[in-house]
C-alpha cells in the first residue's frame, strides 16, 4: 500500500532501452536500505517492481504500456524523481 506522501528524490543512474522495454536504475541513497528483489517501490507516482539491485542502486523493467502513459519514456540519466516506498504495518500515514 502506498500513502501518497513522497519520502525522498532518486537520481535516475542508467537506462537501457529494448523493444518496448525500458530498464531503469535509479540511485535511492538511504532509501535503498532493505529494499529486496520484488519490492514494490512508486516512482515519479507510480507503482514499480524491483527487478535488481546493486548497493543503493535499484532496477525496474518499464514495459510499454507504462511508458505510454507515463514520463518513464522522457527519462534521462542524471534526471530526479520521486520515490516512495510501500507502507509497512505500523508505520505513520500522516
Amino acid at each position: 500500500m502506498f500513502t501518497g506522501i513522497v519520502q525522498g528524490v532518486g537520481t535516475v543512474y542508467a537506462i537501457e532501452d529494448r523493444e518496448r522495454l525500458r530498464i531503469i536504475t535509479i540511485s535511492l541513497g538511504s532509501l535503498a536500505e532493505g529494499v529486496k528483489q520484488g519490492a514494490s517501490i512508486a516512482i515519479a507516482g507510480t507503482c514499480l517492481t524491483v527487478t535488481g539491485m546493486a548497493e543503493d542502486r535499484v532496477m525496474f523493467e518499464v514495459i510499454g504500456e507504462t511508458l505510454d502513459r507515463t514520463t518513464f519514456g522522457a527519462l534521462k540519466v542524471g534526471d530526479r524523481v520521486n520515490v516512495e516506498r510501500s507502507a509497512k504495518v505500523g508505520d505513520e500515514i500522516g
